[in-house]
């Protein structure tokens, strides 16, 4: 296992991805939640971050922790500034999550990895308009 920073795929090298991400404009952003203790009732939120790019397969985003350890969810809900309803997913698998930077007051900024398992035909929908209005 390698420690230290991950580099960043330059953009000379080929998507090794089946379905490419997309980077999206700043006002798109994340909220990732985790099911309550007896799993009753809503999953509550845990973290908010920027998303830094997705597809129909999965989404990379980045948020602040208090302390070093990475933030525990199990479900993540997609928004964008103005809109009042987001796009919920539940069935999720973290592929990735790693610290960036940290700062001196005790913060941290960590960059998630995210894949979705099979997402409904209406989710779908949902998804691609959302990469198609807010894609850069």
């Amino acid at each position: 296992m390698t420690r230290g920073r991950r580099r960043e795929r330059r953009s000379d090298e080929p998507e090794r991805r089946r379905i490419p991400r997309q980077r999206v404009q700043e006002s798109a952003f994340v909220v990732l939640k985790r099911d309550s203790l007896l799993r009753i009732g809503k999953p509550r939120p845990v973290a908010a971050g920027r998303i830094v790019d997705i597809s129909l397969s999965g989404i990379r985003v980045q948020y602040k922790t208090t302390g070093i350890w990475a933030c525990r969810f199990d479900h993540l809900s997609i928004f964008a500034d103005g809109e009042r309803k987001g796009i919920d997913i539940d069935d999720i698998r973290i592929v990735s999550d790693f610290s960036v930077e940290r700062s001196v007051n005790g913060t941290c900024l960590r960059r998630c990895g995210v894949q979705f398992g099979p997402l409904e035909e209406v989710l779908k929908r949902d998804l691609g308009r959302f990469i198609g209005l807010y894609g850069v």
